[in-house]
Protein backbone atom coordinates (compact mmCIF):
# COMPACT_ATOMS: atom_id res chain seq x y z
CA UNK A 1 0.00 0.00 0.00
CA UNK A 2 2.75 2.55 0.82
CA UNK A 3 4.34 1.76 -2.56
CA UNK A 4 1.09 2.63 -4.36
CA UNK A 5 0.82 5.89 -2.41
CA UNK A 6 4.37 6.84 -3.44
CA UNK A 7 3.62 6.03 -7.09
CA UNK A 8 0.49 8.18 -6.98
CA UNK A 9 2.40 11.03 -5.37
CA UNK A 10 5.15 10.83 -8.00
CA UNK A 11 2.61 10.69 -10.82
CA UNK A 12 0.75 13.73 -9.51
CA UNK A 13 4.02 15.63 -9.06
CA UNK A 14 5.09 14.82 -12.63
CA UNK A 15 1.72 15.98 -13.97
CA UNK A 16 1.95 19.26 -12.08
CA UNK A 17 5.38 19.95 -13.57
CA UNK A 18 3.79 20.22 -17.01
CA UNK A 19 1.28 22.92 -16.00
CA UNK A 20 2.19 26.50 -16.93
CA UNK A 21 3.51 28.18 -13.85
CA UNK A 22 4.41 31.83 -14.09
CA UNK A 23 4.47 32.44 -10.36
CA UNK A 24 7.06 29.69 -9.71
CA UNK A 25 9.72 31.72 -11.45
CA UNK A 26 10.51 35.40 -11.20
CA UNK A 27 9.04 37.40 -14.09
CA UNK A 28 11.51 39.32 -16.26
CA UNK A 29 11.68 43.05 -15.52
CA UNK A 30 10.12 44.05 -18.86
CA UNK A 31 7.10 41.80 -18.17
CA UNK A 32 6.82 43.20 -14.64
CA UNK A 33 6.52 46.70 -16.15
CA UNK A 34 3.53 45.55 -18.22
CA UNK A 35 2.05 43.91 -15.13
CA UNK A 36 2.47 47.19 -13.24
CA UNK A 37 0.31 48.89 -15.87
CA UNK A 38 -2.59 46.59 -14.99
CA UNK A 39 -2.08 43.41 -17.02
CA UNK A 40 -2.51 40.12 -15.20
CA UNK A 41 -0.02 37.48 -16.33
CA UNK A 42 -1.92 34.19 -16.50
CA UNK A 43 0.58 31.84 -18.13
CA UNK A 44 3.67 31.30 -20.19
CA UNK A 45 3.87 29.57 -23.58
CA UNK A 46 6.39 28.58 -26.21
CA UNK A 47 7.10 31.12 -28.92
CA UNK A 48 9.37 30.84 -31.97
CA UNK A 49 12.88 32.16 -32.58
CA UNK A 50 13.96 32.78 -29.01
CA UNK A 51 10.88 34.78 -28.02
CA UNK A 52 9.23 33.91 -24.71
CA UNK A 53 5.47 34.10 -24.73
CA UNK A 54 3.26 35.25 -21.88
CA UNK A 55 -0.53 35.10 -21.81
CA UNK A 56 -2.07 38.08 -20.09
CA UNK A 57 -5.42 39.68 -19.41
CA UNK A 58 -5.96 43.41 -19.53
CA UNK A 59 -9.37 44.97 -18.96
CA UNK A 60 -10.94 41.48 -19.25
CA UNK A 61 -9.39 40.86 -22.68
CA UNK A 62 -6.86 38.19 -23.53
CA UNK A 63 -3.56 39.33 -24.99
CA UNK A 64 -0.24 37.82 -25.97
CA UNK A 65 3.06 39.29 -24.83
CA UNK A 66 6.34 38.32 -26.47
CA UNK A 67 9.60 38.94 -24.61
CA UNK A 68 12.62 39.41 -26.88
CA UNK A 69 15.60 37.09 -26.34
CA UNK A 70 17.60 39.86 -24.63
CA UNK A 71 14.75 40.32 -22.10
CA UNK A 72 14.63 44.07 -22.67
CA UNK A 73 11.61 44.47 -24.96
CA UNK A 74 8.03 43.24 -25.00
CA UNK A 75 5.88 42.98 -28.13
CA UNK A 76 2.09 42.98 -27.70
CA UNK A 77 -0.35 41.50 -30.17
CA UNK A 78 -0.70 38.73 -32.67
CA UNK A 79 2.24 36.82 -34.11
CA UNK A 80 1.97 35.40 -37.63
CA UNK A 81 4.15 32.84 -39.36
CA UNK A 82 5.33 32.96 -42.99
CA UNK A 83 2.11 31.23 -44.13
CA UNK A 84 -0.12 33.82 -42.49
CA UNK A 85 -1.16 31.56 -39.60
CA UNK A 86 -2.01 33.45 -36.42
CA UNK A 87 0.21 31.76 -33.82
CA UNK A 88 -1.31 33.90 -31.06
CA UNK A 89 -4.77 32.48 -31.77
CA UNK A 90 -3.55 29.01 -30.89
CA UNK A 91 -2.04 30.35 -27.65
CA UNK A 92 -5.28 32.06 -26.65
CA UNK A 93 -7.23 28.86 -27.24
CA UNK A 94 -4.73 26.84 -25.23
CA UNK A 95 -4.48 29.28 -22.33
CA UNK A 96 -8.20 30.12 -22.29
CA UNK A 97 -7.37 33.82 -22.34
CA UNK A 98 -9.81 34.87 -25.04
CA UNK A 99 -12.63 37.29 -24.56
CA UNK A 100 -14.67 37.91 -27.70
CA UNK A 101 -16.80 40.98 -27.50
CA UNK A 102 -17.38 43.59 -30.15
CA UNK A 103 -18.88 46.02 -27.67
CA UNK A 104 -16.53 48.81 -26.66
CA UNK A 105 -15.45 48.68 -23.05
CA UNK A 106 -15.43 51.61 -20.72
CA UNK A 107 -11.97 52.41 -19.44
CA UNK A 108 -11.84 51.76 -15.70
CA UNK A 109 -10.77 54.63 -13.56
CA UNK A 110 -7.26 53.74 -12.52
CA UNK A 111 -4.02 55.48 -11.77
CA UNK A 112 -2.20 52.92 -13.88
CA UNK A 113 -0.98 54.07 -17.29
CA UNK A 114 -2.46 52.35 -20.37
CA UNK A 115 -0.31 49.52 -21.70
CA UNK A 116 0.15 51.13 -25.10
CA UNK A 117 1.03 54.52 -23.71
Amino acid sequence: MPRLRHLLTLSLGAALLHLPSVQAEELPEAIKKIEAKGAKIVGQFDAPDGLRGYAAQYQNRGMALYLTPDGKHVLLGNLYDEKGNDLSKRMRATMGATSKSSAPRARPSSSKAPING
